[in-house]
């Protein structure tokens, strides 16, 4: 039958298994806290340069505003005169 009890020997191996798996997870933790960036900087440089767009497109060429557009206005954008029309606006401008 089997013992309720675990004997010293199982013990001190499982505790040293599991110590290093501790151990490794410790490590991985912390090279996630290292890589983290702060969202909040990020964003406030994001939005910095979205309220600058105007100035860019006013400065750059052609190719350089084109660029700029397609990164906003993802699909299928096509301007009309004074008009434009897209299928589909970048999600992050659209909230902002």
């Amino acid at each position: 039958m089997a013992s309720q009890q675990l004997g010293v020997k199982d013990y001190n191996e499982m505790k040293e298994d599991y110590d290093i798996r501790i151990n490794r997870l410790n490590l991985k933790l912390s090279a996630l806290n290292e890589d983290q960036v702060d969202l909040k900087d990020l964003l406030n440089v994001g939005i910095k340069n979205l309220l600058k767009l105007d100035k860019c497109l006013d400065t750059e060429d052609l190719t350089k505003s084109r660029g700029l557009i397609g990164s906003i206005f993802l699909e299928n954008f096509a301007i009309q005169g004074n008009d434009f029309r897209t299928t589909r606006i970048n999600e992050v401008v659209n909230i902002i």
